[in-house]
């Protein structure tokens, strides 16, 4: 997969938007082409679509809805359309049994855990008939579950399994070297505590069914983002292992 390098970007809100459409270009569209997910001239929603980049590689696509719980410069896409929309505290009922795929994209781990279920079963009633629900996370007890990478500024954000800490000891940590909005993302991950365990079971309780699911060792994104080799997990049914080596999780959702 081609690498983006954000200094080619005049600023990260280009970056970004072309980080996420390769990714979705070179990885994700092929894995569910391969899985036999019809793509063309369908119906998608793109829950948790940041600034759009991801939702609008799906070219052959006729109808495009992506929704972010905040504002952002959305670019004009063809047959796309983005708006604010909070799924756990707003009317939900336009978007129910219209679309043919549903895309949650490392959004489910920002979801506090005692709503995870309500959120995934209204994610499985925007489902058609026939629909497929594409996720991905990364789990809470792997070397970066944390997002540390992401959204600390200190050398803590190169020190991986920190979600294995006291979380009060991360606290101290981020009021000595941190700030206070750092701690309140950090905060949102930790009340999720998003487990490859803990999501099985949320899919076992919708009476849902895993069609399809991947687990890597070194994530498609990171691939694209930092140049190293994507890589599967190959201690998959370990459970114990695959909870802290794995990095990322890539599931394809159906109704039973």
């Amino acid at each position: 997969m081609k690498r983006i390098y954000q200094n080619d970007y005049s600023n990260w809100s280009e970056y970004y938007y072309q980080y996420q459409y390769t990714l979705a270009k070179e990885h994700y569209i092929p894995y569910l082409i391969k899985n036999n997910v019809i793509l063309n001239n369908i119906s998608i929603i793109d829950v948790g679509c940041g600034n759009g980049g991801f939702i609008s590689a799906f070219t052959d696509s006729s109808n495009k809805t992506g929704i972010e719980i905040k504002e952002f410069q959305w670019k004009d896409s063809k047959n796309s359309i983005f708006q604010v929309h909070n799924i756990l505290t707003q009317d939900n009922s336009k978007f129910i049994k219209k679309y043919d795929l549903v895309i949650i994209r490392d959004v489910i781990e920002h979801i506090d855990l005692e709503h995870k279920q309500i959120f995934m079963d209204t994610i499985k009633s925007f489902l058609n008939k026939n629909g497929k629900i594409l996720v991905t996370f990364p789990p809470y007890f792997s070397p970066f579950g944390l997002h540390q990478q992401s959204l600390m500024k200190s050398f803590l954000k190169k020190i991986p399994f920190l979600s294995l800490l006291p979380f009060s000891f991360i606290r101290m940590l981020c009021h000595l070297l941190e700030n206070k909005e750092t701690l309140k993302e950090l905060e949102e991950i930790n009340r999720s505590r998003m487990t490859i365990k803990n999501f099985d079971l949320i899919i076992k309780d919708l009476d849902l069914k895993i069609y399809n699911k991947e687990y890597f060792l070194v994530r498609p994104s990171h691939e694209i983002r930092y140049g190293f080799k994507m890589k599967k997990a190959w201690f998959s049914n370990i459970p114990l292992m695959r909870e802290i080596f794995v990095l990322g999780t890539s599931y394809i959702i159906e109704k039973k």
